[in-house]
């Protein structure tokens, strides 16, 4: 395997952990205990998180 196609395939595998985050997030942002400041925290920090995501595919598609 090609340095390049590691490159890829970590830069995915990155994409894949933050997207994973960014739904976990999305989803303990629903917890009925949670104030709206907390449950609006959550939420930007999945944002960030999809961000990330796209950054880490972005380095996916470059190292083609």
């Amino acid at each position: 395997m090609s340095d390049t196609d590691m490159a890829r395939r970590s830069c995915l595998a990155s994409n894949t952990a933050w997207r994973r985050q960014a739904s976990h997030l999305r989803e303990d942002a629903t917890l009925p205990h949670l104030t709206e400041r907390q449950r609006a925290c959550l939420l930007r920090e999945a944002v960030a998180a999809d961000r990330q995501a796209d950054w880490w595919l972005a380095g996916a598609i470059e190292a083609r």
